[in-house]
């Protein structure tokens, strides 16, 4: 019960399995069983990443060596499908790239240590979209998958907020100190500053 009420806060949608045997006859129901198992859709949430055009951005996805030993993975353009890759742009045989769809796509961290995070050099506002890590994990429905939506933007323009004359000296604005007379001699003084 304890668990029941975990995955239905987490979001999971439980199904009770059917009866395998009913009435003494053992017909199998696992054919229907498995049909409503694939046919199950799942909720499935996506990390917001946000970059800068022109600097490398890296979308994070890792799995644990110890556990697997080096495992295949693929990096997607898109949603992951329920099963395999597609519109790969980098995948991994064992621990060595067996394809890249470009040089911009690149996995530094350490293959063998089961970091596969996707880096995307000189990123683009082209590169804005769904990405999908796929770690694929001996056995049905094992396969670890993290999605990621990347948001490439231009740098924001920086402005200052007190104009400079050619001269390099403030001009007139609210952020310089306007010279002040002093109660007790009377006397104004001036402060000068230099950029």
């Amino acid at each position: 019960k304890r668990l029941s009420e975990r995955n239905r806060r987490a979001g999971a949608v439980s199904v009770a399995a059917p009866p395998l045997c009913a009435m003494g006859s053992c017909r199998c129901a696992s054919s229907a069983w498995l049909l409503l198992l694939l046919t199950t859709v799942s909720g499935v949430s996506a990390v917001s990443v946000s970059g800068v055009v022109g600097e490398n951005i890296t979308l994070p996805c890792s799995y644990s060596v110890k556990n697997y030993g080096v495992l295949d993975v693929c990096w997607v353009r898109g949603e992951i499908p329920s099963m395999g890759c597609a519109n790969t742009i980098i995948s991994t045989k064992g621990n060595a790239v067996n394809h890249r769809a470009s040089d911009r796509y690149q996995l530094w961290a350490g293959l063998t240590e089961g970091d596969v995070s996707l880096a995307i050099l000189s990123a683009q506002e082209r590169d804005s979209g769904t990405y999908g890590c796929r770690v694929e994990i001996p056995g049905w429905f094992n396969d670890l998958k993290h999605h990621f939506h990347l948001t490439v933007a231009q740098a924001p323009v920086m402005t200052t907020d007190t104009p400079v004359t050619s001269t390099g000296t403030p001009a007139s604005s609210p952020n310089v100190p306007e010279p002040w007379t002093s109660p007790a001699d009377g006397h104004t003084a001036s402060m000068n500053y230099s950029l």
